[in-house]
């Protein structure tokens, strides 16, 4: 490399002689060459030094027996001096940082072959192994960021699966096992201001792995970002990218890590059934409330044509199905805090079509509170399809309460959902419990007692977390 540079700046100079005095452009080219001729001094030193090092390891041959504790001392004494060798080296490779990677490795590999020799003297010795000067060994060798594939300060990898084991009937026949979720999330600070996350998860529908959030998250403002403070504000940002859409509350405990029932509220399964979208969205985090609106693709949605009259006023068939995801999809949330132990908030969205009529419409409201080791939620969810054909509205809403006794826990959550055209509320009654075997595992049993056309369920669960 040095070379080619050496080449490139005589050329250089010898297309400004035109302008430069032949007596000026000699001297140049002088010491051009000296400070070459200099490198390939220290080169030629560096390449003798390490076959001087190289010829002493090869000749070196350890002749102790395994009870001579005087000649494992001097084995562990030359391997200290060669170590000591090794940093003044690293002077003279200064100039060559491919050189000295190629060194090093090499050299580095014969002082961990020499290492484990001594640590097998020491096991036959009954000995506590010593502690080597300079470096360990026998993973001594560094790789430069450049080279290293892992080296990634800052990364940070988690993630959670959990298995489970359901029983349908008073009998608790027909179990079935399964993978419930599996979730794989990576996350880094770029800067003061800029992170990112992304998670790839498991659709246990489909069977498949699939991106579950990609995100960027840029900090406008709050304890997260290096503006300074307004208004008491805890934190604020901006959100792009593929992400669990913040309507209600229950978006917090869609990972089974979270969630210490093994099921969800039915409500939100009914309605927007874990709305995940693509889209931006604003969040600002005051001391008294907290407030984060978006602008989303809408989710998937359509319907299945059930009405004679239906099918013949508009050309289809009986079981056709129309499509009525929208364009588009806006929303928000509003969370106050009267308290510190207590929120309420209020959540709504909108969806529309290409003809700019609305499609779809959300609205929630939500209360928490939190007291010792009591946590309980509740939600109240309504959603309206504003179908091409028919309009239709189910509602349904959801009360729950936990309560750690430290390691045990108990869970009960009691849930109602009224579909459209239906005036009766179909109703659940779930009841959990739990043990946390460490932190970031846990074993789990619930039964859910369904509506009368629903069979009852019993479902076990183990969950964990890295």
């Amino acid at each position: 490399m040095k070379r080619f540079a050496t080449i490139l700046i005589i050329m250089i100079l010898s297309l400004t002689a035109s302008v430069c005095s032949a007596q000026g452009l000699t001297v140049i080219v002088d010491k051009i060459k000296n400070v070459e001729d200099k490198l390939d001094q220290v080169d030629a030193k560096l390449n003798g030094e390490i076959e001087k090092l190289n010829g002493r390891l090869s000749n070196f041959k350890p002749t102790v027996s395994s009870g001579s504790t005087e000649s494992l001392k001097a084995l562990q004494s030359q391997v200290n001096a060669l170590s000591n060798e090794l940093e003044s080296i690293k002077g003279l490779l200064a100039t060559s940082q491919e050189q000295q990677q190629v060194a090093y490795a090499d050299l580095y590999l014969q002082l961990g072959q020499l290492g484990r020799e001594i640590t097998d003297l020491q096991a036959s010795n009954n000995e506590e192994p010593p502690q080597y000067a300079g470096r360990g060994m026998p993973h001594v060798f560094e790789q430069s960021e450049e080279t290293s594939a892992w080296n990634n300060p800052g990364l940070e990898i988690s993630g959670f699966f959990d298995f489970v084991s359901s029983y349908e009937e008073a009998a608790f026949k027909n179990g079935n096992y399964s993978l419930g979720q599996a979730e794989l999330d990576i996350a880094k600070e770029l800067s003061e201001n800029i992170s990112v996350e992304a998670a790839i998860a498991y659709n246990s529908e489909d069977g498949v792995f699939e991106l579950g959030a990609a995100i960027v998250d840029i900090h406008l403002f709050g304890e997260e970002s290096d503006n300074a403070p307004l208004w008491n504000i805890n934190g604020g940002g901006l959100v792009l990218g593929q992400f669990d859409v913040p309507f209600g509350i229950d978006l917090n405990y869609y990972p089974s890590i979270d969630r210490k029932l093994i099921s969800g509220p039915s409500v939100v399964g009914y309605t927007h059934d874990g709305w995940n979208d693509f889209g931006v969205q604003y969040y600002i985090d005051v001391n008294f409330a907290n407030f984060v609106t978006y602008w989303v693709n809408g989710y998937e949605s359509s319907y299945e044509i059930t009405e004679l009259s239906l099918a013949t006023e508009f050309g289809l068939s009986v079981g056709d199905e129309v499509d009525d995801t929208p364009l588009d999809a806006f929303g928000f949330r509003l969370g106050v805090s009267p308290v510190s132990l207590f929120e309420v908030g209020g959540s709504f969205a909108t969806g529309w079509n290409e003809e700019h009529k609305n499609e779809m419409s959300l609205f929630g409201i939500d209360g928490q509170f939190e007291w010792s080791n009591l946590h309980v939620r509740t939600e109240y969810i309504v959603h309206q399809k504003h179908k091409t054909l028919a309009k239709e509205q189910d509602k349904g809403f959801y009360a729950q309460a936990l309560y750690s006794f430290g390691k045990p826990f108990a869970t009960f959550r009691y849930g109602g959902t009224r579909f459209d055209g239906v005036s009766n509320w179909a109703e659940s009654f779930t009841f959990g419990a739990g043990y946390v075997l460490t932190d970031g595992a846990e074993v789990r049993a619930e039964y859910l007692i369904n509506d009368a056309n629903i069979p009852d369920n019993l479902s076990l669960q183990m969950v964990v977390g890295f």
